[in-house]
């Protein structure tokens, strides 16, 4: 049973990696406070799609873990994710007045008004824009436009080679500077062979030049040069061991490549630098360690993960603390976290495999655990 439930944690890590770009929609119920209501006697709802786009200053990849939230005040109302472009939605149900109304000046007071509420961006390594919407009252489809990242670690004037970096990125010397912000620029025009020659000369010139190691990184992924890429990434970290971007882009490395200790080492940084780290880098590490037969480690990681997932963001992580308590024969408290997976997320993927997973656990518990341990 252990080798089968090994091979199950590979899978659902797959899954979560793909399916982190596929949940596009957030629901909201309208709050009392922040968004004002038509009616206090309403009884219908209506409709308001918020559509828009982000995107990283320098045409730079949209990573993985971004996520755009919706804040009312001081209060967070919805929080979504984007696909691997950048796109985003968020549906919002608020209340309406039940009785249906003719003229546009009728339709304008109906319409749902936005006071202080605000949408940005949440990425690693990143800083978001926000854009208001307590402008104008908001009804139907409304496009928001484009949210910008801009990197926490960027070049403020590459051609001057002024950076806001880590200590030893401020301290390369000009001629490497000069070469980062060359690669820079071929890097925006789509040029990835030469960005890498430029970004090579800038940490061959100054070796502890994180900052050029990671979009040396950058550049050599866009060639299809995942290992290469890993090596640049971890440079980045050796060079600068705060260094949050490189952890993030080693992340993405690891699980395309399914290196497991990679993806433990990247992860376990990752919440050691920000333990209130999204509920996915902490799904990730746990299923890391439970590929390497950490099982302790994992187990710690997934109730991590948990408790900080309140809005279940990441179903996955019930799926695999499931497996995990399985392993361990405490079969009722895996019962009831596989069932939360499935109520969470029955058409997934691999529903019908966790129903399978589920079905043998449940045959397990039945068993008294002498003859449990007689069967095996």
């Amino acid at each position: 049973m252990k080798s089968r439930l090994r091979f199950l944690s590979v899978v659902l890590l797959f899954l979560c990696f793909f399916l982190l770009h596929s949940q596009l929609h957030a629901q909201w119920q309208s709050p009392s406070v922040g968004v004002p209501q038509s009616s206090p006697d309403a009884t219908e709802t209506q409709t308001v799609v918020l559509s828009g786009k982000v995107a990283v200053e320098g045409s730079g990849d949209i990573s993985f873990d971004t996520e755009v939230l919706l804040v009312c005040g001081s209060q967070e109302r919805a929080r979504t994710g984007t696909d691997s472009k950048g796109n985003f939605t968020i549906q919002i149900n608020v209340p309406s007045d039940s009785q249906p109304q003719t003229s546009q000046a009728a339709i304008r007071q109906d319409s749902v008004s936005w006071n202080n509420c605000e949408l940005y961006a949440e990425s690693s390594g990143f800083r978001s824009e926000k854009v208001s919407l307590n402008a104008e009252p908001l009804n139907g489809i409304v496009r928001v436009g484009t949210i910008t990242l801009h990197p926490v670690v960027q070049a403020q004037n590459a051609a001057e080679g002024t950076f806001t970096v880590s200590a030893t990125s401020l301290a390369a010397p000009d001629s490497a500077k000069k070469a980062f912000a060359k690669g820079q620029e071929q890097a925006r025009k789509g040029k990835w062979a030469e960005a890498v020659n430029y970004f090579r000369r800038a940490v061959q010139v100054y070796p502890r030049f994180a900052l050029a190691w990671l979009e040396l990184g950058k550049a050599q992924i866009h060639q299809n040069d995942f290992a290469e890429a890993q090596q640049s990434f971890q440079q980045a970290a050796t060079h600068d061991n705060d260094f949050m971007p490189a952890y993030v882009e080693l992340t993405k490395v690891a699980v395309q490549q399914q290196n497991w200790k990679s993806l433990a080492y990247a992860t376990d940084r990752i919440v050691q630098l920000s333990p209130q780290a999204s509920a996915q880098f902490w799904f990730l590490n746990a299923a890391a360690h439970f590929n390497l037969g950490n099982i302790a480690g994992a187990e710690n990681s997934a109730e991590r993960g948990l408790r900080l997932d309140s809005k279940h963001q990441v179903p996955q992580l019930e799926y695999l603390y499931g497996v995990i308590l399985a392993g361990q024969q405490k079969y009722p408290d895996a019962i009831t976290h596989i069932k939360a997976y499935l109520q969470m997320s029955p058409r997934a993927a691999d529903a019908q495999q966790a129903q399978q997973k589920l079905a043998l656990i449940e045959k397990m518990a039945a068993v008294p655990p002498s003859a449990s341990a007689t069967t095996r």
